[in-house]
């Protein structure tokens, strides 16, 4: 194959290929020497065919690529910000424009998507390239700018003050502490939780641990800024008061009353729990204690029928207190007053001989025992008294 000066003007974006090939007839009008070459005088006759080949030209390469921001933007500045960038080829007519996006240097600052758009990730530069995909190797760059990013935590490690690790004291308390990475963090306040244990203590929301009682605890610190990250420390925790938390009240045997007359009943505490450190209670009678008394160590004496409600209070602080009501019968009801007159409110005698009937008022008018003994204790030489309260007159006096 070879050109052809001869040739028609080639077509626009194409170009023009000629191919001579030469052949005879031979008289009887049949092809020989196929193989000849061009020109070459065959036989007798011979004819020269042309044949113009169009090869059409498709593709076109690109051979430059300018890199910009959307609006010649060449920043971001705020936090997680975007910024599409862009990408001007030449020529205007390449055949194929399209191209890969990529980060060349600075890629742990931000990233980029297959469409060009430029995600940040924290503050520094970004070299942003574009490569055409024509497989010409072509590329163009540009430098983004991006500040304004939040920090974010990466790591936290927890402590106790002065690296202690354990509470031993009674109700103590721990400063928790908690070390941010990196130390140019933006934002680097956490918030404090027990992760586990918290029935053995409790922690305030500057890191404060307080004890409650004996076992371990974890102690959580969680950043603030978003990113999720958190550090822990175990505590164990010794010395502590275990506390009551209940009380049940019971009398001797079970019993729940009092009915022989001065009777007497020892009550008992059942404490919880049953390794409570101070199991040491304070008697009491929260109600009725008209009817009755208790002492300290919990005898509980009969004064009248009736019901006392009998308490049980814990010594270890905690508050924590039992009640039973008790019952309380056949109790005699003392005399608490006698007032003592003649009959018809007579205050003397002014016969010879005469008598005078005594009488005794009894208070309370419900006393179980009403009866008296009657006696003359001053002046017995002016008068006897019989055992019904009858005054006899012996001589003149009082």
């Amino acid at each position: 194959m070879e050109l052809c000066a001869e040739t028609n003007p080639a077509p626009e974006n194409g170009k023009v290929n000629c191919l001579k090939y030469i052949y005879e007839k031979d008289h009887s009008g049949s092809d020989s020497h196929p193989n000849k070459a061009a020109n070459e005088f065959i036989g007798p006759l011979f004819a020269e065919f042309i044949v113009q080949v169009i090869q059409s030209q498709t593709n076109i390469r690109v051979n430059q690529i300018d890199v910009t921001g959307q609006n010649n933007i060449s920043e971001i500045s705020s936090d997680k910000g975007t910024l599409q960038m862009v990408a001007s080829i030449l020529p205007s007519d390449a055949s194929n424009k399209e191209v890969t996006w990529s980060i060349s240097e600075g890629s742990d600052n931000g990233s980029i998507s297959s469409t060009g758009l430029l995600s940040a990730i924290k503050n520094g530069t970004v070299t942003i390239k574009a490569t055409a995909k024509d497989g010409s190797g072509v590329f163009g760059t540009k430098i983004i700018t991006i500040s304004g990013q939040q920090i974010k935590v990466t790591g936290i490690t927890v402590t106790g003050s002065g690296n202690a690790s354990s509470i031993t004291t009674d109700k103590g308390t721990l400063q928790m502490q908690a070390s941010i990475l990196p130390s140019d963090a933006s934002n680097k306040e956490v918030t404090w939780s027990i992760s586990e244990g918290s029935e053995n203590g409790n922690i305030s929301s500057t890191g404060l641990l307080s004890a409650i009682k004996n076992g371990a605890l974890t102690v959580k610190a969680t950043a603030k800024d978003g990113s999720g990250v958190f550090g822990t420390k175990t505590i164990t925790i010794s010395g502590q008061q275990i506390k009551v938390n209940g009380i049940t009240v019971t009398g001797s045997g079970n019993a729940s009353s009092i009915t022989t007359d001065n009777g007497t009943l020892q009550m008992q505490a059942s404490i919880l729990p049953s390794d409570a450190s101070n199991k040491e209670v304070t008697w009491s009678i929260s109600e009725g204690s008209d009817n009755g008394s208790i002492s300290s160590t919990g005898l509980l004496s009969a004064l009248k029928n009736g019901t006392i409600t009998v308490k049980a209070t814990t010594k270890d602080g905690s508050g924590v207190f039992g009640t039973k009501t008790i019952t309380i019968s056949g109790q005699q009801i003392k005399v608490i007053s006698i007032a003592v007159s003649g009959s018809g409110n007579a205050s003397s005698i002014t016969t010879d001989n005469g008598t005078l009937q005594m009488q005794a008022s009894i208070l309370p008018s419900d006393a179980s025992n009403k009866e008296v003994t009657w006696s003359i204790n001053e002046g017995s030489d002016n008068g006897s008294i019989s055992s019904t309260g009858l005054l006899s007159a012996v001589k003149t006096g009082h």
